[in-house]
């Protein structure tokens, strides 16, 4: 499904791309990327606020202690996990500060762009309502049993650990109803063809877009 923003204009898509923790969302970038794709990845950017910006450390401490940071200036990214997870209103505040500042620091990027489409790195695409301000979204999507699999022997973490954070992230067939594009990153479908047709047809819908 897009967005229907589609516009005349020269400047580039904006697509947002995610996927489920242990689909293959990074790897998928990455091959974006070696296609000449630039990637913002705003999960990364929202980590570099907790560190950067001062407003954010200050709300932080005030929530959750002097603790939430490491000696080194970082975010306690494991402590800030447990506190949130299981707490839907200290989860919501963290987003509500969060995700805006993400996205001006995307538009900040965006504009500095050139190329027929760029992609919005994000776990939380959907859940955020951040879909919204894409052309559009696709979603990167595998089995919940590899899933698993692979963030196990990822993060040496217990099955049952995986799926408590799995459920802190909608459904694959919620999200489904949402994505422009679906890669089906399951081992047995080659990921790079799925991506080179989904490159090609990005490319004709901005080239449509821009021309028409």
């Amino acid at each position: 499904m897009s967005n229907t923003s589609l516009r005349n204009r020269r400047l580039p898509l904006k697509v947002g791309i995610t996927g489920g923790i242990g689909s293959g969302k990074t790897l998928a970038c990455r091959i974006f990327t070696t296609l000449g794709i630039p990637v913002f990845n705003a999960d990364r950017a929202a980590r570099d606020l907790y560190t950067s910006h001062e407003g954010v450390r200050d709300e932080m401490v005030r929530m959750f202690g002097p603790e939430i940071y490491l000696p080194g200036g970082e975010i306690h990214r494991s402590l800030l996990a447990s506190l949130i997870f299981n707490n839907p209103r200290a989860l919501e505040a963290v987003n509500r500060r969060i995700h805006p500042l993400v996205r001006e620091a995307f538009a900040g990027w965006f504009v500095t762009q050139t190329g027929p489409y760029v992609l919005f790195e994000s776990a939380l695409l959907f859940e955020t309502g951040t879909w919204k301000s894409m052309d559009l979204t696709l979603l990167v999507t595998a089995p919940e049993e590899l899933r698993i699999h692979r963030v196990t022997r990822r993060d040496r973490v217990s099955p049952a650990e995986v799926t408590a954070r799995m459920n802190h992230q909608w459904k694959d067939v919620q999200k489904k109803e949402l994505a422009s594009y679906i890669l089906l990153n399951d081992e047995a479908h080659p990921l790079l063809d799925q991506i080179l047709d989904t490159d090609q047809k990005t490319r004709k819908i901005w080239e449509i877009s821009a021309n028409g």
